[in-house]
């Protein structure tokens, strides 16, 4: 496996499993507990972002269960159904199955509303998303055919 691969993959994995990251100290300068305070920098960013793109993406779940609440939701998440991609557009997909499935969620009154409302909501943004792709397509297409129509030679 090339040395950058390598790298690549016991990066990813210390960051999942924090009893890993031992494996970061043929990478990392430093002694192991220095080590872990790097890695724990890079955990807590990642662990941010998800939930900041859960956040976006679902606000109303957010504010009905409060911040705290989904701050471990986003957590639990992140943990179960990571991303696979550095572009969290597509992140949260699943969360609607997720919250119907969490223990704690399921506790709460009307989580199936909620699963459905996430579900709808999910489904609106995608078709959002779809729709602009569509507009910026047209767009570009009728910003090229006018270029090409402006280099032609008028006489």
């Amino acid at each position: 496996m090339p040395e950058l691969l390598r790298f690549q993959s016991d990066f990813a994995i210390a960051l999942r499993e924090r009893q890993r990251t031992p494996a970061m100290q043929r990478w990392l300068a430093g002694d192991g507990e220095l080590v872990e305070r790097r890695m724990a920098i890079y955990r807590a960013n990642m662990v941010a972002a998800a939930e900041k793109a859960l956040a976006s993406a679902y606000p109303v779940i957010r504010q009905v269960v409060g911040e705290d609440f989904f701050h471990g939701l986003a957590r639990e998440y992140q943990r179960g159904a990571p991303s696979t991609s550095g572009d969290l557009t597509g992140f949260g997909e699943s969360f609607g199955a997720f919250l119907a499935a969490f223990e704690h969620a399921r506790k709460l009154v009307h989580v199936t509303d909620l699963q459905e409302a996430v579900q709808i909501q999910s489904e609106f943004l995608r078709s959002q998303f779809t729709n602009a792709g569509e507009h910026m397509r047209q767009i570009t297409g009728d910003v090229m055919s006018a270029a090409k129509d402006s280099m032609k030679p008028k006489f």
